[in-house]
């Protein structure tokens, strides 16, 4: 691992380190996110994208800790999150049409929202169904259900899993 690569996980190791949460969720869509806020702790538009890409590959390694949940959260917390990660696949050279598709949906709904992780369904104001046939895509359905693989983690375990990787 070069210099600058250590470096950029040590800016994703602090920033963890910064965050008063004690615990988070990892999605499957390279998302670290605080519960209590919905929010993601970081965007490759601060962070190096290959510390970034390194990082979650070391944690999808063991699939076995994703378990599937529900997503429950403001829309434009949502929204962006779905930049951040439209952002991140940009940079990665990765189709971002899925991720567009659910922002379309998504920008249309003020207030909290839902997707459902056994439909992969969004719900304005948990229980409104959001109809759409870009919604019914393959690798639309993909990305909504990668948002439900969930692992719920604490903020100690996080960091040591970061020390392996540097």
């Amino acid at each position: 691992m070069g210099k600058k690569e250590k470096l950029s996980i040590k800016a994703i190791e602090q920033e963890i380190i910064a965050s008063k949460s004690e615990h988070f969720i990892i999605t499957q869509n390279y998302e670290v996110v605080v519960p209590s806020t919905g929010k993601g702790l970081f965007s490759c538009r601060y962070f190096c994208v290959d510390a970034i890409n390194k990082f979650f590959n070391h944690l999808y390694k063991d699939s076995e800790r994703f378990s599937l949940g529900n997503i429950e959260v403001h829309s434009r917390i949502f929204t962006d999150r779905l930049n951040a990660l439209s952002l991140f696949l940009k940079k990665t050279g990765k189709d971002i049409s899925p991720v567009l598709c659910i922002m379309d949906n998504v920008r249309n709904i003020d207030g909290d929202m839902k997707i459902d992780s056994l439909t992969k369904r969004i719900f304005d104001d948990f229980r409104n169904p959001v109809f759409s046939k870009g919604l019914m895509r393959g690798e639309v359905y993909s990305l909504l259900h990668k948002f439900c693989q969930q692992w719920h983690v604490e903020k100690q375990e996080l960091l040591f899993l970061i020390e392996q990787i540097a």
